[in-house]
């Protein structure tokens, strides 16, 4: 799918309508992942400032999500705006518009945190996960009904005569991955698990970095209803990002604001496997798409050959899953 593109003049339009905010000045903002949601940086002639996204994916769980830990005083979670009847988001040509206060500050991947940043994520993340919400009709609930196995297949055949050599250069590992993925995801399927309300996506990009220690989570999209670990693998084993690999110290410096949690490694290893399994799969069909923008296709293939590097998530994936035996 491509980023969803829009004029900024009638993007103007469906905010003031929509939110009855008035904008003077509104950029696109570069970067992300998401290839189906595009985010903008607006603001009024007051001098307040907003982040819009507009995208066509179902943003429906992560906007209740926030407004919800927002509602509970979480103040590392920002309160989406409304619109002027009350809603979370808007519809335009079946994509959601929503808004959300802008923060200023940097990105978490932008420079190193210190050591007060990494107590005050996670004590950010506990607060999370303490707010005891009613939220199984609003946010997806983790069934652990993994379906890696389906979806290397599909890349396989996707590229099945291709030139690929990226892809099959690993693919019996990204197979056997696969299968054990699947494999856990079956025995915890039959597992009393504890849930709480996580993020799905808590790393390091995806925080903002005020002044004095102040952060804030972003891009709540993944939100579930899930054990602890679904959002703890993005700490714990080395974190997910291949060129920001979280430390030892880090760890414990986020842990020293988050508490002691009892942590299954089985729940870890499974939501580890899953998340590698989901990286590979679909930076290989952006990086093998020739709809997709060359530099696209470039970038897709820098960060799938990270993945399989020894900080990368599928490198943590295959120690996981030997630890476990």
């Amino acid at each position: 799918m491509a980023q969803i593109r829009i004029a900024s003049t009638e993007l103007r339009e469906w905010l003031a309508a929509d939110f009855g905010v008035r904008v003077q000045r509104i950029e696109r903002v570069a970067g992300g992942a998401d290839s189906s949601a595009s985010v903008w940086r607006a603001a009024t002639a007051t001098g307040d400032a907003f982040a819009v996204k507009i995208s066509e994916a179902d943003l429906s769980a992560g906007l209740r999500a926030s407004a919800l830990l927002a509602r509970h005083g979480v103040p590392a979670v920002l309160d989406p705006v409304r619109t002027v009847d009350g809603q979370l988001w808007s519809t335009h040509h079946d994509a959601q518009l929503s808004l959300t206060p802008w923060r200023a500050g940097c990105r978490g991947i932008e420079r190193a945190l210190s050591a007060a940043e990494w107590r005050a994520f996670g004590s950010a993340l506990a607060r999370v996960h303490a707010v005891e919400l009613d939220v199984q009709r609003s946010v997806p609930v983790e069934g652990y009904a993994s379906t890696a196995v389906d979806a290397v297949r599909r890349v396989d055949q996707t590229l099945a005569g291709r030139d690929a050599d990226h892809w099959s250069a690993h693919a019996d590992s990204f197979r056997r991955l696969a299968e054990a993925t699947d494999d856990l995801g079956r025995v915890l399927h039959d597992r009393p698990v504890p849930r709480v309300l996580t993020h799905g996506d808590c790393h390091l990009g995806n925080l903002i970095i005020g002044a004095e220690a102040q952060l804030w989570i972003l891009d709540w999209d993944a939100a579930a209803m899930a054990a602890p670990e679904r959002d703890l693998m993005f700490v714990l084993g080395g974190g997910v990002l291949t060129d920001h690999p979280v430390t030892e110290e880090q760890q414990a410096w986020f842990f020293e604001g988050y508490g002691s949690p009892t942590v299954e490694r089985d729940r870890l290893t499974y939501f580890t496997c899953a998340r590698a399994v989901e990286d590979v799969t679909g930076w290989a069909m952006t990086m093998f798409n020739p709809a997709r923008p060359s530099q696209e296709r470039r970038d897709a293939l820098a960060i799938f050959g990270g993945l399989t590097a020894p900080t990368g998530i599928v490198t943590i994936a295959q120690k996981l899953l030997r630890e476990l035996g």
